[in-house]
This record gives C-alpha cells, sequence and structure tokens, in this order.
C-alpha cells in the first residue's frame, strides 16, 4: 500500500509545517482536527486553484509540461 499525503505530512517536520501554513493559511482555518483533514483540504478543487493562482506564467507552463 503506498504512502498517504497525509502521511508524507506527519514526515514533516514543525518547522516545515509552519512553513506550510504561512504559505497557505486557508489550511488551517478553520482548525483542523489532525494532519488527515490537511491532506483532503491540500487536494480540494478550491486549494489547488488558490496555489495555483499563486503562480507566475512560466511556473504553469511547466506545470502543464510535466502534465503531459
Amino acid at each position: 500500500m503506498g504512502r498517504t499525503l497525509a502521511d508524507l505530512l506527519r514526515d514533516r517536520t514543525d518547522d516545515q509545517l509552519v512553513a506550510l501554513f504561512r504559505l497557505r493559511p486557508d489550511l488551517i482555518l478553520p482548525v483542523p482536527s489532525d494532519l488527515s483533514v490537511v491532506a483532503e483540504r491540500v487536494q480540494s478543487r478550491s486549494s489547488v486553484a488558490r496555489a495555483l493562482d499563486q503562480l507566475d506564467r512560466f511556473h504553469l507552463e511547466v506545470l502543464d509540461a510535466v502534465r503531459l
């Protein structure tokens, strides 16, 4: 069985999680009960859209190339 996003988040250090939440405060508001909830939020359509909105054209084109 593969690792889940929640598993990957659990492996992050406190400093790494703090950095993530500083960049994406929407992931912790309202306060989640655990990192499984954060993982669900990260994967939601609105969360992905928010993350993509912060990228410039070059990075969007790189993502598009990787997707193909």
